[in-house]
């Protein structure tokens, strides 16, 4: 079964959320939104769906580098 996340900015900080669940975020990760570029902050703001595990760890790196 696929499982669908959201990430998008929690207190300036990226954020994994399940979809249409609770308001509560899966992680809060270490990435600080200050430090993206504006598009990505842009993207994260409106929310960014992934289809996969392994889509969320693909731009949870590439966020973070």
């Amino acid at each position: 079964m696929k499982r669908t996340l959201a990430l998008t900015v929690v207190t300036g900080y990226v954020s994994v959320f399940a979809p249409g669940g609770d308001r509560k975020p899966l992680q809060v990760t270490g990435i600080e939104t200050a430090g993206l570029r504006r598009t990505d902050r842009e993207l994260l703001r409106g929310g960014i769906t992934v289809g996969s595990q392994e889509q969320l760890l693909l731009l949870l790196e590439d966020l973070g580098s």
